[in-house]
């Protein structure tokens, strides 16, 4: 009894081929327009930690004021020393310091962590200290990036190249060994950190003064992304490429703030930027490139975890590619010998007489 076969380039076999990366881009697409949309269409503060120094009664007045002007967008932590929160805004802890230690009040913000922050904390906690508080940006942007756009398109670019990379890597080179996989990765990674570092420092110009940092930062980023792409592919095929796709490109890099930063997006998104690459690659390049390295340990070490997903094992997947091996070449009727199928003439079967 023979089945019938539908022809791959007749209309319902090319629907059925075509049809679901169609409705696949289409949804990807939406969905990343839609987070994106979500995250910084309107960016509001989010709860910016403010370093005050300055008498209790002037700390509670300045709360008050914040808080009728944006509820729940400001958290005033208080500080010893204006040495303290110095430090702290070196360190990215806060965004900004309020020092009355004198006749004039002193506001202390740096833009180099994030541009529309720093006018934020500057607009907002000025006004609630009084109309005679002077304003410093003790980490001010260079003019070769005076809005701070260029962390994030490195950021974004890397990203996206990685993750295309370890999805061609399940296509192209799904058999390959563990050994071969993992030295691939690694050369893609110090390939990327070095090409970027060129083009960004050497070619354009917009991040200068940190060539091994940038590169380094890229590297991590690239393998932190292209090696949870490569291993989630090769454990659940397709799928795997789908859910890389939604973790790394969709919700990592709105969760980032892309130019509004982190502490200017909802809530959902401001925690995960925390722990996922491309807002801890965000963070790290800020760090070496504008605060000599200060507090770079805890970026680096949400990309340093790109390491154990580049050295996940692969045995499952190994297996099953065995056995199609094995059913492909003992002639086990299956999917994978449809292509060795051929039809024998019907004498080839008669005994002889």
């Amino acid at each position: 009894m023979s089945s019938v076969t539908v022809p791959v380039d007749s209309p319902p076999g090319l629907a059925r081929r075509l049809l679901p990366p169609l409705l696949g881009g289409t949804l990807l697409a939406c969905a990343f327009v839609g987070l994106f949309t979500v995250a910084v269409h309107a960016p509001t503060p989010n709860d910016v930690r403010v370093a005050v120094v300055a008498p209790a009664p002037l700390q509670v007045r300045v709360a008050a004021g914040l808080d009728r002007a944006a509820p729940g967008g400001f958290d005033l932590v208080r500080y010893g020393s204006e040495a303290a929160a110095r430090a702290a805004l070196r360190d990215q802890d806060v965004s900004g310091v309020l020092v009355v230690a004198g006749p004039r009040p002193r506001l202390l913000v740096a833009s180099a962590s994030g541009a529309p922050t720093a006018a934020v904390v500057r607009s907002a906690v000025g006004a609630a200290a009084g109309p005679h508080v002077t304003v410093a940006d003790v980490r001010p942007l260079p003019p070769s990036d005076a809005r701070g756009l260029s962390t994030f398109i490195l950021v974004a670019g890397t990203t996206l190249g990685s993750l295309l990379f370890g999805a061609l890597l399940f296509v192209l080179a799904r058999d390959v060994s563990t050994a071969v996989l993992v030295a691939t990765l690694v050369a893609l990674a110090v390939l990327v950190g070095v090409v970027v570092a060129v083009t960004v420092d050497q070619v354009v110009g917009a991040v200068t003064g940190a060539f091994g940092a940038v590169a380094g930062v890229a590297a991590l980023l690239s393998l932190a992304v292209a090696a949870p792409a490569a291993a989630l592919s090769r454990l659940l095929g397709p799928a795997g490429i789908a859910l890389a796709a939604i973790l790394v490109l969709l919700l990592s890099l709105a969760s980032s703030g892309g130019s509004v930063g982190p502490q200017m997006v909802p809530d959902f998104f401001s925690t995960l930027s925390g722990v996922l690459p491309a807002g801890a690659a965000q963070r790290a390049l800020r760090s070496v490139v504008y605060f000599d390295g200060d507090a770079v340990a805890g970026p680096l070490a949400v990309l340093g975890r790109g390491r154990s997903a580049a050295c996940c094992s692969r045995s499952a997947p190994t297996e099953r590619e065995s056995q199609r091996r094995s059913v492909w070449h003992e002639g086990v009727p299956g999917r994978c010998d449809r292509r060795r199928r051929t039809t024998a003439h019907p004498a080839a079967d008669r005994s002889p007489p």
